[in-house]
């Protein structure tokens, strides 16, 4: 029988990584040292100087390619058809990780992996982000032989996903170049472990800041008859903006306009004479942010006059709808029931009111973002974003099984384990070529014959925190502190 290739200590190597970078965080556009360090995973890779880039600063883009002879592609095929551009007419499927980290403080306590860097934090799940791109790269080069020469992985490292956004930049370097299709996913700590969470069409949302200046005319508490009173007028510009969804936007669009923020004065006897508040729109059409983009300064501007005051309105629209193709959202569907179990491909919970700028890469070819749940009973499940957060290196295991899976499936691999029936991927090529792992090298974690990656358990926290000058890869990298 087949020894699985997600060993525990193949995963204990990716958690080493994922930690490694835990405790080395950086924020948006900042990430050189987390950026040096995929380079180094790479290299050793064999993934040649002529297949790495470095696009919007210290982003990545990096392919594998196959050495197998090449199968081709015919009309109706099970995997996907090149995309205009795409080098000698290959498969190009592209994968992204966010790499970019929190401007926050960590308090996980004890925990020797806490980040060394105070003010940055990987309080979002970007370093498990980045450690299952990692864990599917290393499993595709180690059967590059068996990839056909016209299929390729390509690797979407980005930075800035928390802003201002990498991945605008990187779609204008020519990043999504020649992809057919592309995927990514997101930790969710309120869906279960095991789970990976599916929508088709809409599955973020467009989010806009907006920011507003009530302008009056101040003075002392005593005499607001004789004053313009920004403060009045701002609370009910707050009060009045929720009339908005509710009076203008069609009721099956959703949309939200929160605020956030709110300040005005400094004692309490003085009526100031300017009043600022700040905060979002977000919706799941473009034609619901238009709407309220239009709305939203024309009734800020008229009730602040209702109470003698003036207004300064200002919006800027920030990531778009994050759209999921529904073919390939079904891709996924049916790759997630496969190899994670028939009832674990759920749409329940979705889509999300947050933004997220994976959104410009699906705009470029069809693609899907997934929710790969990590909670569980027994362990404290922590939101995204909390100075408590940690990624569960538990679904490392699963969210590396379900890519790589994907990937054979897209590629059109004859007997994929995620194909129908088995083999229908090999009457649509022109040439054939099998899938790159047997179901004993890769098993599923959907209960055929047993699974041994689900009893796998993350290595113990040390009782000192980890040096910092580790080993990642086979390489040892010295990653600096901010």
């Amino acid at each position: 029988m087949a020894t699985p290739v997600i060993s525990k200590g193949f995963v204990d190597s990716i958690v080493k990584f994922r930690r490694n970078i835990h405790s080395r965080p950086e924020t948006g556009f900042k990430e050189a040292d987390t950026s040096a360090a995929i380079l180094a995973e790479l290299k050793t890779l064999g993934i040649p100087d002529s297949d790495i880039r470095v696009m919007a600063g210290t982003g990545i883009v990096a392919d594998i390619r196959g050495t197998a002879a090449p199968i081709g592609s015919a009309a109706g095929s099970a995997g996907a058809a090149p995309a205009e551009g795409a080098p000698d007419g290959a498969v190009v499927i592209a994968l992204r990780a966010d790499m970019d980290a929190l401007p926050m403080t960590e308090d996980t306590g004890d925990l020797p992996w806490a980040s060394s860097r105070p003010g940055a934090a990987h309080m979002c799940g970007h370093d498990g982000h980045m450690a299952n791109l990692l864990g599917v790269a290393r499993l595709v080069a180690a059967r590059r032989d068996r990839l056909p020469s016209d299929r390729v992985l390509r690797m979407l490292w980005q930075p800035a996903e928390e802003g201002p956004g990498g991945a605008a930049p990187m779609v204008a370097e020519g990043a999504m170049t020649g992809v057919a299709e592309v995927y990514g996913f997101h930790n969710w700590p309120t869906f279960p472990l095991g789970n990976a969470q599916i929508v088709a069409g809409p599955a973020m949302a467009h989010v806009t800041d907006f920011d507003v200046t009530v302008n009056g005319r101040g003075g002392h508490a005593s005499a607001p008859h004789v004053l313009a009173d920004p403060v009045l007028a701002a609370s009910h510009c707050v009060v009045a903006l929720q009339s908005i969804v509710s009076r203008c936007v069609p009721a099956a669009d959703a949309a939200v306009v929160s605020v956030s923020t709110i300040h005005g004065g400094e004692v309490r006897n003085v009526i100031p004479s300017t009043v600022t508040f700040s905060g979002t729109i977000r919706t799941l059409s473009e034609r619901a942010s238009s709407i309220i983009a239009e709305k939203l300064p024309a009734l800020v501007n008229a009730t602040a006059a209702a109470h003698g005051c003036s207004a300064e309105v200002s919006l800027e629209s920030l990531y778009p709808v994050l759209h999921n193709d529904p073919a390939a959202a079904e891709h996924c569907v049916r790759v997630a029931k496969a190899t994670l179990g028939p009832d674990r491909a759920p749409s329940w919970g979705l889509p999300l009111m947050g933004g997220e700028d994976f959104g410009y890469f699906s705009a470029e070819a069809p693609g899907c973002y997934v929710f790969f749940g990590t909670a569980e009973q027994d362990r404290e499940n922590h939101m995204l974003h909390s100075s408590h957060f940690d990624f569960n290196d538990r679904a490392l295991p699963r969210t590396i099984t379900f890519f790589t899976r994907l990937l054979e499936d897209r590629w059109g691999l004859a007997g994929s384990a995620a194909s129908d029936g088995g083999g229908s991927a090999a009457s649509a090529v022109s040439g054939s070529a099998g899938p790159l792992y047997s179901e004993e090298e890769l098993p599923s974690f959907a209960g055929k014959g047993g699974v041994p990656p689900a009893d796998w358990a993350p290595p113990a926290p040390s009782s000192t925190r980890t040096d910092r000058t580790e080993a990642v890869g086979s390489d040892a990298v010295a990653m600096g502190h901010a």
